[in-house]
């Protein structure tokens, strides 16, 4: 790699945040595991997955045909998304305007619609705009 390249790289790294729900999910990753199915070949990966899913259904009618477990799932709690997810929530709720959200759920799906393809049309008239404008300054 050049120096050119690791400069770029450095500062695109700068200004880079870690996103909290990505840090949320890369601690759970099990990545022994992942090589493991990367050393696998494609046809390989399928017949795996498929013979998973085949033993996750045969479990899921015994456990559906055991009156033991339905006694102790409904009697067990709940499991607890713990503190770590309602960080990750609270991150994201900060930028969130309810204000807009209200607004917009008062509108019929209708005027929804037409509000959206109005935003479009807006968008793309600021595209327009754009590619004139770049247009006329490498003319010159």
């Amino acid at each position: 790699m050049d120096r050119m390249e690791t400069e770029s790289e450095d500062q695109n790294a700068s200004w880079l945040e870690p996103d909290p729900v990505i840090e949320f999910y890369m601690a759970k990753v099990d990545r022994a595991a992942i090589r493991e199915n990367l050393k696998l070949t494609p046809d390989e990966r399928v017949q795996k997955f498929q013979r998973r899913m085949e033993a996750m259904a045969e479990s899921l009618v015994v456990r559906k045909e055991s009156s033991e477990l339905k006694e102790t799932v409904t009697s067990a709690p709940l499991p607890s998304t713990g503190d770590s997810m309602d960080a990750v929530i609270e991150a994201y709720m900060g930028g969130i305007d309810r204000t807009l959200i209200r607004e917009n759920l008062k509108l019929s799906p209708d005027q929804r619609l037409q509000k959206f393809q109005d935003f479009m049309e807006f968008v793309q008239e600021m595209r327009d705009a754009g590619e004139r404008m770049r247009a006329t300054n490498t003319k010159k």
